[in-house]
């Protein structure tokens, strides 16, 4: 279906949903929605409400996962910034999280937005 977008010529966000049990393969999840050609990707940790947030403990991922997570976001962020056809990554880290309970931060969101997450500064 992606691939039928693109040749129609419309532009393609790609939503993925990540947790525990899948965020260690963010590498082979970007790596496919660049080969179908995505125009963006928003990799969005799961929000934790209703059966989520029951079940957070079996989902929330890792200090050490999110990390990870983030350094392949931005190696793939630096990879597809020099191409004329550009791929923007974004990377959405849990509202409940273990690193900061009380916000949520993406990285590669727009300048703009408040919640933005500066690259480099400490996951505290």
């Amino acid at each position: 279906m992606a691939r039928a977008v693109k040749a129609a010529g419309y532009p393609m966000v790609l939503n993925v949903v990540l947790h525990r049990h899948n965020i260690d393969q963010i590498d082979e999840l970007i790596a496919l929605c660049d080969e179908l050609g995505a125009d963006a990707v928003e990799l969005a940790n799961c929000q934790y409400y209703g059966w989520a947030f029951l079940n957070r403990h079996a989902l929330l991922p890792t200090q050490e996962q999110l990390i990870h997570a983030e350094a392949v976001t931005e190696r793939w962020r630096d990879k597809l910034a020099g191409r004329a056809a550009r791929c923007r990554c974004c990377l959405w880290c849990p509202i409940i999280s273990k690193i900061n309970p009380s916000r949520a931060w993406a990285v590669g969101a727009a300048s703009s937005w408040p919640w933005r997450r500066t690259a480099g500064t400490a996951l505290s």
